[in-house]
């Protein structure tokens, strides 16, 4: 057994790990990559405020889905979830 926000939780690590690859491949080499995030999340922080509300949302949202499912049927959960 596990904890559901444990999963969560390590789905949103590997999306953040994702995607920081995909930005490293855009940019080209390290320097570049790392002035592209300082510009992006240091020097605009309202736009990184922004963005992290939706994102907060988000992970609630997949912590109540698991809850969903350990505490009701399967058929009960997918008439629900469609």
């Amino acid at each position: 057994m596990y904890f559901s926000s444990t999963a969560v939780f390590l789905a949103e690590v590997i999306k953040l790990f994702v995607t920081l690859v995909v930005i490293f491949c855009q940019c080209g080499n390290l320097r570049e990559f790392v002035l592209y995030l300082f510009n992006n999340w240091f020097t605009n922080p309202m736009a990184a405020i922004k963005l992290s509300v939706p994102s907060v949302l988000y992970v609630i949202q997949n912590n109540l889905v698991y809850v969903a499912m350990t505490h009701l049927e399967s058929t009960t959960f997918q008439v629900c979830t469609n």
